[in-house]
């Protein structure tokens, strides 16, 4: 059973702060920092990781002078003054690296979507579906080496035709070092957020860091397939539970027809994943509360925080 207070906000602020608690003010010097990136008041909709910052400045009035913070899909951790990031490495010790909630449009307007598009569990095609770039760990991209790699996925499963009926595999896009013809025989037909909803089983693969479908399947009637988190962003994945919240994979997927039959012969234990999916995401879709939780994490950021 897993114990409701988990998520409490209390709790959530003091693990996106990374457990070392800006008890006490630090003055950094500007000249000793690299990658400074500090947050001033720019016209909303210039940067799309600065305006969730901006809009909690300016609907809690919230007065500072710098804040430090990662303007990117970065998920190296900071070292040399705290600075707030979208994504951080699962470390036990995250160092620098605070989590906010940043490019929300991207991560959490689908699951709209959903609502709106969702078809029950009985429903959907008894099959497992795919969908991605290029990006992350493979492909000769520049990004630190990783367990697992959606190179390896495609590689293992595209052209394989005796899984076609039920593994639906493939790349939507080429980008970043991915844009090589030998990846061209890779892409499939792009399917719509309608469309994969259609499958009873979605697998999510980390990219340049979290996958941006892991929160609308969270909350979808299909059943998440993910292979261990590397990689926690807002919603905390270091406190997803296997089985309990999603099937888990190898790093080298190499199980999934393992699993996907462990799915079908365990039905009703699916519809209890899914049910705990969705009550998991929607902890972090009550807007009130979510915009008290990172008013709380800006305001002891800049309380303790000073750069001169």
């Amino acid at each position: 059973m897993i114990n409701s207070n988990y998520l409490s906000n209390k709790y959530r602020i003091n693990y996106y702060i990374g457990n070392y608690s800006l008890q006490n003010p630090i003055c950094y010097l500007k000249k000793n920092i690299k990658d400074l990136e500090l947050c001033s008041l720019k016209k909303k909709g210039e940067n799309k990781y600065e305006d969730d910052i901006l809009e909690i400045i300016h609907k809690f009035n919230i007065k500072f002078k710098d804040i430090k913070y990662c303007p990117r899909d970065r998920v190296e951790l900071f070292f040399n003054a705290p600075t707030l990031v979208k994504s951080r490495l699962i470390s036990n010790i995250p160092n620098h690296s605070i989590l906010f909630k940043m490019n929300t449009k991207r991560h959490f307007n689908d699951i709209e979507t959903v609502k709106k598009k969702d078809i029950p569990f009985f429903q959907k095609k008894n099959a497992l579906v795919w969908r991605g770039a290029t990006t992350g760990y493979g492909f000769g991209n520049f990004i630190p080496e990783r367990p697992t790699s959606r190179e390896v996925l495609i590689q293992k499963y595209c052209n394989d035709k005796s899984l076609f009926n039920n593994i639906d595999i493939g790349l939507s896009k080429l980008c970043q070092n991915g844009k090589k013809e030998e990846y061209k025989q890779y892409l499939r037909p792009t399917k719509t957020i309608q469309e994969l909803l259609e499958y009873k089983y979605i697998l999510s693969v980390e990219g340049n860091d979290v996958a941006t479908n892991l929160k609308w399947i969270l909350y979808s009637n299909s059943v998440l397939f993910i292979p261990t988190p590397c990689i926690e962003s807002w919603i905390m994945e270091t406190h997803l539970v296997p089985y309990f919240h999603y099937i888990p994979v190898e790093d080298d997927f190499s199980d999934l027809e393992e699993k996907m039959n462990w799915c079908n012969y365990n039905e009703e234990e699916c519809l209890d994943i899914i049910k705990n999916a969705r009550e998991y995401i929607e902890v972090f879709l009550n807007e009130k509360n979510e915009d008290f939780i990172m008013k709380e994490v800006l305001e002891r950021y800049i309380k303790n925080v000073n750069f001169i």
